[in-house]
């Protein structure tokens, strides 16, 4: 399946740095012979009509999209540009903030197929292989997953690794630390 992780379009992070986030969850998928794409919008500098560009060019059958409160505006934008693109895109929001609230995430991002809560490294890859199947896609053994069930939401357990050495290294070749501006520190 092709999938791209978004950092979406933000000019609030003073620092920008590599995604080390997003680049363990690419190096999780691709160990399942997904095809990732990490798309960093703010280190590309690209507004929402760019990403929507992208998003028309590379086709992605998921798109997840790394929520941090500080940019909570622009990353619903991005699940809202993706459906408008392909509404059979499967949207996924994770990172900071659907960790912090789970539910309300949920709620509020009306484009978002799925939340995790938590890593999302062992739980994305099998929500993944559920899709791909065609199985039920909200099982209570992916951990950390967060989805509609009618008008209620269902959290299942926070996802946690529980042996760090199974995760391997981050992808650097999607996340080249060459290609980001100098870190003032």
């Amino acid at each position: 399946m092709k999938v791209l992780l978004v950092r979406p379009p933000s000019f609030k992070m003073p620092t920008m740095i590599p995604n080390l986030g997003l680049g363990y969850l690419a190096s999780m998928l691709r160990k399942d012979n997904h095809t990732v794409q990490i798309l960093d919008c703010a280190k590309e500098r690209m507004d929402h009509e760019g990403y929507r560009v992208y998003i028309e060019r590379e086709k992605p059958g998921v798109v997840g999209v790394q929520v941090f409160t500080c940019d909570f505006s622009s990353s619903k934008k991005c699940l809202d540009i993706a459906k408008e693109v392909n509404a059979d895109i499967t949207t996924v929001v994770g990172g900071p903030h659907p960790s912090g609230d789970p539910e309300g995430t949920i709620r509020s991002f009306h484009n978002a197929d799925f939340a995790f809560r938590g890593e999302a490294e062992i739980g994305l890859p099998k929500l993944l292989k559920h899709i791909i199947s065609h199985g039920e896609p909200c099982l209570g053994s992916i951990e950390g997953l967060v989805c509609r069930e009618g008008d209620s939401v269902k959290m299942n357990g926070e996802g946690r690794i529980a042996k760090l050495d199974d995760i391997p290294f981050p992808d650097w070749d999607l996340i080249d630390p060459r290609t980001y501006p100098v870190a003032p520190h």
